[in-house]
């Protein structure tokens, strides 16, 4: 892995709201006493991605790169560095 991308902030931030939750157990959820979390992974994504502006988009996976991976450079074709773009 060499780079931070939007479905991978997004499993982080739901392992952190499980950790910091009541819930004994982790999964999909959705049942009677259980967190949908598959739900909650979902739409963090789908905000990212539809309904965050990709300049901001991009400048939050930049900000994430150069703290999880100082040390990579993203190289394009004519040789300028980057963060792949967000979808959308």
């Amino acid at each position: 892995m060499t780079q931070v991308t939007v479905p991978g902030l997004a499993y982080v931030a739901t392992l952190v709201y499980f950790a910091l939750g009541s819930q004994e157990t982790f999964g999909a959820g959705g049942d009677d006493h259980m967190y949908d979390f598959y739900t909650f992974y979902r739409g963090l994504i789908t905000f990212v991605n539809e309904d965050t502006p990709s300049a901001e988009c991009n400048n939050l996976l930049a900000w994430w790169n150069q703290r999880v991976f100082p040390n990579y450079l993203h190289a394009a074709e004519d040789g300028t560095y980057h963060v792949p773009p967000c979808i959308g």
